[in-house]
């Protein structure tokens, strides 16, 4: 490191209460890293600010005899630390846990300037640098590795069965009939007692394949978090690119050419006990090379019957395989899909409201009292007990639709399309009918009908009550049409067009019921329109760390790092919710939690899910915004602990923004994958 490369630090004004605290851990002794046959050893620095808590950490790898070298490497990370956060200050001094290397790192600078100290405690750095060891010993331990699959005992011709019929089964993209609420049961053949029943997975664009279990009640359990993927056990057949699986199973597959739909789509088969993986037994792999090619076979009538069977050769010996769904055969009714975890929609209540308004307008000479009486009497009670009319095709149609929305998977789609038959220009369902859709273009286009036809239905509404949407109950299921359709044109890379959607529904309806002013001010961020952006957050002011967050970095771009009123937002920001800046340095990944608590670390996650692209550049300027800022320290693994707070439940929570209504599988990612 030559003295020219320090001039931007000793250039800067010192600041009494700053210091830098810096060392090195051992990763070979500490986390158990590789030591090559010349000695060389994988060494981590770690500096951390004491005014701010902002971290930075550089690994190297150094021959611990030469110290040169590893003097040399470790300056030059207090210098990546100096440039990552781009400080507008220099420290009052350095402190060093090891008093050789604070000697050894003192006569490298040689600035008097910067002074270097032995400080054999520091606590704070102590607890960063121990966190980041725990995590990485993890990461490099990798917890439990997933067995080889092709240990089970099977044969090459069993195996090429099986790649056969797994390949057919992607093909077949089962994923796009099939919810993961609908359970199917395997009737036939004799299946070991792990398989009885099954789930498609797949629907929610994560994990793509086929789960077993052992009893219908384990699945449901998961989905009502009566049980965790902890305490049940578990088959999967999930299909993860070529590159990822086990070394020893991609090179048997590739040297004995055994069939693959794409190299995206290799079928991992794993049992878990516990969570813990197990190899498949030979009668399971069997099992799943029948059920996977009948599968394949399988068509929409057939599935809609609810009960099907079909015969498939494998290995020259035909099976029946006979399945069943006993959700199509015995529909569940709205209670027991609350007792399986499935919270109610709200928009299914619309009908009676839109019943009982009605009701009101047409006995508006009554009195008060009388009005209330008849209203109780007509309405107060079990929903299904509402008489609704079902005199005209639009009647019929919204009485599926409101069934529709009280069911879920297969069920949901066959009631759709029962009400589309009566009403083709039925808005809900149409809204319905793309929800459920995979594909981002048919999604689209769905969306964009059912939009239209509520723009046809609607008429004049659409002039004369600009400003009263929503408040007007049979707006609603057209702003939802609106809503769904300005997601779908975002999916297909047209966020210009989705912006002008979202900007017609604050129009129509200013007092935003559907939170649409989220995901424009996201997407006008990313596109750098910040001034409209500002505008719409101006508007719509708000205690929300995304809010306060997103006019901090409206504030940067705007006015520069060092501009008063973007260092104040950012002070402003922090002081609500701290949280974000550690998740956002932390490598873990970041679910989008189904509620969160002001200013908690779930909320911190809903900012980062909301921001998108534009966290690449929240990353890369954190130094200059988060530098000047009193935040607290930044743990870099923010690991386990961070995210226990998923498993508590929250009070006074604020509910996520509101999107357009998903297809139903919020326990997708439950289902477990090797890793």
């Amino acid at each position: 490191m030559r003295k020219s490369e320090l001039r931007p630090i000793t250039a800067l004004p010192v600041n009494p209460e700053e210091i830098w605290q810096g060392g090195v851990l051992n990763a070979a002794e500490a986390m158990g890293a590789p030591v090559d046959e010349d000695g060389n050893e994988m060494f981590i620095a770690l500096w951390r600010s004491s005014s701010s808590g902002l971290i930075n950490v550089t690994p190297f790898v150094a021959n611990a005899a030469s110290q040169t070298s590893f003097v040399n490497q470790f300056a030059e990370s207090m210098l990546a630390f100096f440039e990552l956060h781009e400080f507008p200050f220099r420290p009052a001094r350095l402190e060093c846990h090891d008093k050789k290397l604070a000697i050894a790192l003192d006569k490298k600078l040689a600035v008097p300037e910067l002074v270097v100290e032995h400080q054999p405690s520091m606590p704070e750095w102590e607890e960063v640098i121990a966190d980041f060891a725990s995590d990485f010993a993890a990461q490099m331990g990798g917890g439990t590795s997933p067995p080889k699959m092709i240990e089970v005992g099977a044969d090459l011709d069993q195996w090429r069965a099986f790649a056969m019929a797994a390949a057919n089964f992607f093909r077949a993209q089962f994923w796009n009939h099939l919810d993961d609420v609908d359970v199917i049961r395997f009737d036939s053949p004799t299946v070991p007692e792990s398989m009885r029943y099954g789930v498609i997975l797949g629907a929610g664009g994560e994990i793509v394949g086929i789960g077993f279990y052992a009893q219908e009640q384990d699945h449901y359990d998961v989905m009502a978090q009566r049980a965790s993927m902890e305490s049940v056990s578990v088959l999967s057949v999930a299909y993860d690119p070529f590159d990822e699986i086990n070394a020893e199973d991609a090179e048997f597959w590739r040297r004995h050419d055994l069939p693959l739909e794409t190299w995206d789509a290799f079928p991992s088969f794993y049992g878990f006990d516990q969570m813990v993986p197990r190899q498949p037994t030979l009668p399971e792999l069997i099992t799943a090379t029948e059920i996977l090619q009948a599968l394949a076979e399988t068509t929409e009538d057939e599935i809609d019957a609810g009960k099907w069977a079909k015969t498939v050769e494998v290995l020259g010996e035909r099976t029946v395989c006979q399945f069943s769904i006993p959700n199509l055969i015995d529909p569940p009714d709205r209670q027991e899909w609350i007792r399986r975890g499935m919270a109610p929609e709200t928009r299914g209540l619309e009908g009676m409201q839109q019943l009982a308004q009605q009701f009101i307008e047409q006995n508006e000479g009554l009195e008060i009292e009388e009005l209330q009486r008849l209203l109780n009497e007509k309405f107060i009670g079990e929903i299904d007990e509402v008489e609704y009319p079902m005199d005209t095709p639009a009647d019929r149609a919204a009485a599926k639709a409101r069934q529709a929305i009280d069911s879920y998977g297969r069920r949901r789609l066959q009631l759709v399309r029962q009400a589309l038959q009566e009403d083709p220009e039925h808005v809900e369902s149409l809204t319905l009918l793309a929800e459920w859709m995979t594909d981002a273009e048919r999604r689209l286009d769905a969306f964009q009908q059912a939009a239209d036809a509520g723009r046809r239905q609607l008429g004049a509404i659409m002039e004369h009550e600009v400003g009263n949407f929503w408040g007007l109950l049979e707006t609603r299921p057209f702003m939802r049409a609106c809503h769904g359709l300005a997601h779908a044109l975002e999916d297909c890379g047209r966020p210009n067009d989705a912006i002008a959607q979202y900007q017609e529904m604050l129009h129509l309806n200013p007092g935003d019921n559907l939170g649409v002013r989220y995901d424009m001010i996201a997407m006008l961020i990313s596109g750098d329109r910040n001034l409209e952006a500002l505008d719409v957050m101006d508007e719509y002011g708000e205690e929300t760390g995304l809010w306060y967050y997103s006019h901090a970095l409206l504030q940067f771009r705007l006015g520069g790092a060092k501009s008063r009123t973007a260092q104040e937002a950012m002070r402003e920001a922090l002081k609500f919710n701290e949280h974000v800046v550690q998740v956002m340095q932390s490598d873990a990944p970041i679910p989008r939690p189904d509620r969160y608590q002001l200013g908690s670390v779930e909320e911190a996650c809903v900012c980062i899910e909301t921001w998108g692209e534009v966290v690449p550049e929240m990353k890369a300027r954190r130094g200059l915004i988060f530098g000047t800022a009193d935040c607290s320290r930044i743990a870099l693994a923010f690991g386990s602990r961070g995210w226990s707070a998923f498993g508590r439940s929250c009070s006074s929570e604020s509910t996520l923004p509101t999107r357009a209504p998903q297809r139903p599988h919020p326990r997708i990612r439950s289902f477990p994958v090797p890793s």
